[in-house]
């Protein structure tokens, strides 16, 4: 008689032992390419870092750092921004040396935090994501430039990007991180640094602000209604986003195609005698053409991005179809009105 037995244990044992080696392998790979990457950023970003000759910003900047590090005098001069990359390369100076070298440690210490930065967003990229974006950032030559450039850039860039980092915790964390307090206070400190670096910092006040009062407004409607807050978040959001492209794609169309004509005035009365033009069936000029061209293809281009993505997120959603029509409404007005207002300012 033969004896049948159950190979489940062994094969449970199995499948496990497999699954646990297979996510180490991929987890050692993963850290062995973050500490090249890390390598690579310091090496990049610390070699040789002295030996290119003070451009003029960077003189201003190293003189008054070095006034304010020798004889602890600072006197802020808007022309020069914020008062932050001042104080943090006279600390440089006492801590290394006056130097070259030690007067641009400050952004290249930055700019390395910045090519590491996309591990801190491996929830929402992936791990292959946060590694492309962690390449990506290390290989850009212009990122690399102002890395190792003692100006108000990187340190805007790298404040900006924890605004960004503490925004989409407190909205999208974790769930036992997702309205925590601290994300705010860090989104405020962060904030702090942007204003202190930059002048910039302000425009990003009303980037971040909007966001984050629009997402009030959404979290307020699901609490006080039964409709579904995420689809309508979404679809404002996305609406914003498409018009924007769009009023890229129009600036671009604008600026070449009508180049010859720079007043608003002009453009207005050339398009006038064009219409006219062609409800004569008469022949129409080569930039109003290019202009009609680009315009349609623009428009159609978005129109249909936008339906795609529409249909692409209720492919399997039977209920709530109103609101992809509500998306098409709003993209299309948002679209209109940036239309309208780039047409007024070029």
């Amino acid at each position: 008689m033969a004896i049948l037995t159950s190979p489940t244990a062994d094969g449970e044992h199995n499948n496990t032992f497999t699954r646990w080696l297979s996510q180490s392998i991929l987890l050692n790979w993963e850290t062995i390419a973050w500490v090249l990457i890390f390598i690579l950023a310091v090496f990049t970003r610390f070699y040789m870092l002295g030996d290119r000759t003070m451009s003029h910003d960077e003189s201003l900047h190293t003189v008054f750092s070095n006034k304010l590090a020798q004889t602890g005098d600072f006197k802020h001069n808007p022309m020069m921004h914020g008062p932050i990359l001042f104080h943090a390369t006279a600390l440089s100076y006492q801590l290394f040396g006056t130097s070259d070298y030690s007067a641009r440690i400050y952004p290249a210490v930055l700019g390395v935090m910045m090519v590491m930065f996309p591990l801190l967003l491996r929830r929402w990229l992936g791990r292959s994501g946060a590694l492309l974006a962690g390449m990506m950032i290390l290989g850009s030559p212009l990122l690399l430039y102002y890395n190792r450039y003692i100006r108000e850039d990187t340190p805007a860039m790298i404040a900006t990007m924890i605004m960004f980092y503490a925004t989409i915790m407190y909205t999208n964390g974790p769930p036992q991180q997702r309205g925590r307090a601290h994300w705010l206070y860090v989104l405020a400190a962060a904030n702090l640094w942007n204003l202190g670096s930059k002048e910039t910092g302000f425009f990003y006040v009303a980037i971040f602000g909007a966001f984050l009062t629009l997402y009030l407004i959404v979290r307020m409607i699901q609490h006080f209604t039964n409709i579904n807050a995420k689809l309508v978040f979404y679809s404002v959001t996305l609406s914003i986003i498409f018009a924007g492209a769009l009023s890229l794609l129009l600036i671009t169309v604008l600026s070449i195609s009508m180049f010859p004509y720079p007043e608003l005035d002009d453009r207005l009365l050339y398009w006038g005698d064009q219409l006219a033009a062609m409800l004569r069936l008469d022949p129409i000029g080569t930039d109003f053409s290019t202009f009609l061209v680009w315009t349609g293809s623009a428009i159609v281009s978005m129109i249909a991005v936008v339906i795609g993505a529409g249909i692409w997120a209720y492919r399997k959603r039977e209920d709530e179809p109103t609101y992809l029509i509500v998306l098409d409404i709003i993209a299309v007005i948002f679209s209109v009105v940036a239309f309208v207002l780039i047409t007024r300012n070029f």
